[in-house]
């Protein structure tokens, strides 16, 4: 899981430096034209004061959503988020999860008895679904461009945690017996937007989540109980404004 931790954050510089580098590139591409064409002269006109303030262009991003791709140490999930403005660059914003959860490395290992591939010891197949809505606040907005907008944000809310027993079910079969409970969760988090045109964008976040389960904790396998099904949570979103 280290290995994937480190190329995801590999991942992460190059998609930042690719669209900052493909911004620029676009940018200048644009100059340069504007002074092929002539229409401009040997003059450069300079206005007194921006023709659209930072506020002014905040004013029309009343809203945005998107989905989001999540690694963590339990694997993959995936998730979808919103995000309304409160006033200039602070936003309320809400998020959904989907995670499978474990606590130890689980291998598949095939079985003679039953004849097919099983995962040894284990007892649940575990998901989590965080549901948390917090404040999201932009930082830095002064010295950096809009193509690069780094962001706090705090949440708290529901995490549901669905418990289906493992021996003797098959994956679908399993949820009609399944169990699901409800605990209370909270983060804090970091992140930078890259904008890629003017109504979308790309996000990366990372988050640090406190989920306790309380008790003697869950088991998805024998002997190792979850007591919290928290911790870091790394997160690549696709988003729109409208």
């Amino acid at each position: 899981m280290k290995h994937i931790f480190k190329y995801l954050i590999k991942t992460i510089i190059l998609i930042v430096v690719v669209f900052n580098y493909s911004q620029s590139y676009c940018e200048s591409g644009r100059l340069a034209e504007q002074a092929d064409d002539g229409s401009y002269g040997n003059y450069t006109f300079e206005s007194p004061r921006p023709l659209v303030t930072y506020s002014e262009k905040n004013k029309t991003i009343a809203n945005v959503w998107g989905a989001d791709m999540i690694l963590s140490n339990n694997g993959f999930g995936m998730g979808v988020f919103y995000q309304h403005i409160i006033s200039g660059d602070l936003y309320f914003f809400s998020s959904l999860y989907m995670s499978g959860a474990r606590n130890t490395d689980e291998y598949e290992m095939w079985d003679q008895a039953s004849n097919s591939y099983v995962v040894p010891g284990k007892v649940n197949r575990i998901f989590m679904f965080p549901l948390t809505v917090g404040i999201q606040q932009y930082i830095f907005t002064e010295e950096l461009s809009e193509s690069m907008r780094p962001f706090i944000n705090l949440g708290i809310g529901p995490t549901f945690i669905v418990a289906a027993p493992y021996p003797g079910y098959e994956f679908f079969e399993s949820f009609g017996e399944a169990v699901t409970y409800t605990r209370p969760s909270a983060f804090v988090g970091a992140g930078v937007n890259v904008y890629v045109v003017d109504d979308k964008f790309l996000s990366i976040n990372m988050r640090y989540y406190y989920t306790p389960f309380g008790d003697t904790g869950l088991e998805s396998v024998t002997g190792s109980p979850i007591k919290d099904f928290g911790g870091l949570f790394l997160s690549i979103s696709m988003g729109a404004k409208y």
